[in-house]
């Protein structure tokens, strides 16, 4: 059983899917002559109950034209596909990454329960929630937080009165700093996420940007401003942002398995840096 939360329901919606797709641009996927089999997924002890889809009133057929459309690549690059309905686990299917045509395709690899996935920017989602634990601890009083109060080691940045009224709810919300890393690929140092990655201090490159507009008003999308969150964590809680989802976020959900990319500076890469299980991600999805 997961979290419930004052007596109500973990979902608003009757069926929620998971799906998550990868980044093999030219994938083709598993071979589209077998027809999709519907089987019950194991019971693993990892604190998800499974059920037969009739059980819980969901239409085997839907589900039928949904997997026929993966397996013959109208939905391409699907790595896998997770339904939980009324906290059970009613639907866990998998697939294979290729490379190349229908004629000289080759697989790269067959995915399972135990692949870990890269989450690439739902990582951010899962920073936010640290900062609502440590909020919910009172190791932090709340959004209204000015973000110079957590780096006095930076005031030299904070000086600019603009920067001094920069508070956690614009970091949480992205209306706070100029950013740039949409307009050039992941290899360009003209990347802002790029030059941030190649800075020997991260946190001083993210938060040395440009104040954008007044803050809370314009939103720019930053990675950055994830990373300086997660350096958030560690400065309010003494570990860094991955112990701290280990003790407080995935123990609870009885998440073990995770992998969390760190700067070598030990800053961890709380904007893009989290590789989890697909079970582990849905459990995330139950608990939200």
């Amino acid at each position: 059983m997961l979290y419930k939360c004052s007596g109500l329901p973990l979902f608003a919606l009757a069926v929620t899917f998971l799906v998550y797709a990868g980044d093999v641009k030219d994938g083709a996927l598993a071979n589209p002559v077998k027809p999709y089999q519907y089987t019950v997924p194991e019971a693993t002890n990892d604190g998800w109950e499974t059920a037969h889809v009739s059980s819980e009133n969901i239409d085997a057929e839907m589900l039928k034209e949904l997997f026929d459309r993966v397996l013959n690549e109208t939905y391409k690059n699907i790595h896998s596909v997770l339904l939980i309905r009324n906290d059970k686990l009613v639907v866990e299917e998998y697939f294979q990454t290729w490379h190349g045509d229908a004629e000289s395709r080759e697989l790269i690899r067959a995915l399972d329960r135990v692949t870990m996935h890269q989450q690439h920017s739902v990582t951010k989602s899962v920073t936010s929630l640290l900062i609502g634990i440590a909020i919910d601890q009172q190791l932090i009083r709340g959004v209204e937080e000015k973000i110079a109060a957590f780096f006095p080691e930076y005031a030299d940045i904070f000086a600019d009165s603009a920067k001094d009224s920069l508070r956690l709810k614009h970091f949480l919300a992205m209306t706070a700093l100029a950013w740039d890393e949409l307009t050039y690929p992941y290899t360009d140092a003209r990347n802002d996420h790029v030059s941030l990655n190649r800075s020997k201090d991260p946190i001083r490159y993210a938060l040395e940007r440009p104040v954008v507009g007044t803050p809370g008003t314009q939103f720019v999308y930053n990675s950055g401003i994830a990373i300086t969150l997660g350096e958030i964590i560690y400065k309010v809680s003494g570990v860094r942002a991955d112990k701290f989802a280990e003790r407080y976020l995935f123990a609870p959900l009885g998440i073990s398995n995770y992998y969390w990319w760190k700067y070598p500076n030990g800053t961890v890469q709380t904007g893009g840096g989290l590789s989890l299980q697909p079970r582990d991600m849905a459990k995330m999805g139950a608990l939200m």
